[in-house]
């Protein structure tokens, strides 16, 4: 009987022990939730900006000069780029899809001038490169230009070509004589994007393309893109990259894109965005770390991020 009893006692105590755990798990979580909770509804209030107007610097805290730090290595692809190289080949696809509706008018593909502005180390150019097009790579960080370089020298890729410039400022290209820009994951890092939006529609020719992915500013966005990404423990970016207050809605674009300076129609919008509900997208962020393995998709669900192309409009339409 003592022994039972003692065994009766043990298991209570065990018992008692799984459901005080149980109790401290559900305070963390709820404590958790209304954290998360509180930093969304105060980052909605008071970041929440216009982005069809130039965003004073003073209100954001972001790092576009990290690019030029020497420990930036854009090919390692278990470094701070990795998960630029895990998007690349969703969005690298998407984009060749669209080009090629350019070659229908009479121009093969490496015939097409193509400007990829913000092109950082080479990423998304280079691999449209390999795909046929003739590339133009446009950056501010140096640092950035030269890895772009020597790794086109290194993979023996000559139809790409790069150089330091500025996207508000691309008077080094003649007017109407772009057939497609490329703006891949920088219109949100631009203060100013109504100025850099009316140099694309400068050097575009009518009938041009103009292809882009960002993120968009909701607040999942800022849960997996600022809180998870940047952030967290679990954080894959420097502090810093992003800053919310930048993000730009589908909506916004349609407004800078309708401006008599810009002329651009939009004709898509996806979704670009990780596959949370993949087991090995959690496996990769909380135990492997090899990010450029991350699981990404595109589908019709824009609440983080999405890529889409918009058309320049043709001389007869201009208003």
């Amino acid at each position: 009987d003592r022994q039972q009893t003692q065994l009766q006692r043990t298991h209570c105590q065990h018992t008692m022990f799984i459901i005080y755990l149980i109790g401290w798990i559900l305070v963390l979580f709820v404590l958790f939730v209304m954290y998360v909770t509180i930093r969304v509804g105060w980052v909605v209030a008071t970041k929440n900006n216009d982005r069809t107007k130039e965003v004073p610097q003073s209100s954001v805290n972001i790092d576009n000069q990290y690019y030029d730090y020497s420990d930036n290595k854009w090919w390692d692809l278990n470094g701070k780029m990795g998960g630029l190289h895990a998007i690349n080949p969703h969005r690298v696809e998407y984009f060749e899809q669209r080009l090629s509706q350019l070659e229908s008018d009479g121009k093969k593909r490496g015939e097409l001038v193509i400007y990829d502005v913000g092109c950082g180390g080479g990423i998304c150019s280079e691999a449209l490169a390999r795909k046929g097009f003739r590339m133009n790579g446009i950056d501010f960080s140096p640092n950035s230009i030269k890895q772009a370089k020597e790794h086109a020298e290194q993979e023996n890729i000559t139809n790409v070509t790069y150089r330091v410039g500025n996207a508000y400022d691309l008077s080094f290209i003649p007017d109407h004589s772009a057939d497609a820009v490329v703006m891949s994951d920088i219109l949100e890092h631009l203060h100013d994007l109504p100025k850099a939006l009316d140099e694309i529609g400068r050097i575009l020719k009518p009938g041009g393309m103009f292809l882009y992915d960002t993120l968009t500013r909701t607040p999942i966005s800022f849960v997996l893109g600022i809180m998870f990404a940047q952030n967290s423990p679990f954080a894959f970016i420097p502090k810093d990259t992003h800053d919310w207050g930048l993000f730009i809605t589908p909506e916004e674009l349609n407004v800078l894109f309708a401006k008599k300076s810009i002329q651009l129609e939009n004709k898509d919008v996806k979704g670009l965005s990780p596959q949370v509900g993949n087991p090995l997208f959690w496996t990769i962020a909380l135990v492997t770390r090899e990010y450029h393995r991350t699981p990404f998709q595109i589908d019709n669900t824009v609440l983080a991020s999405y890529i889409g192309y918009a058309m320049k409009k043709e001389a007869k339409n201009l208003s």
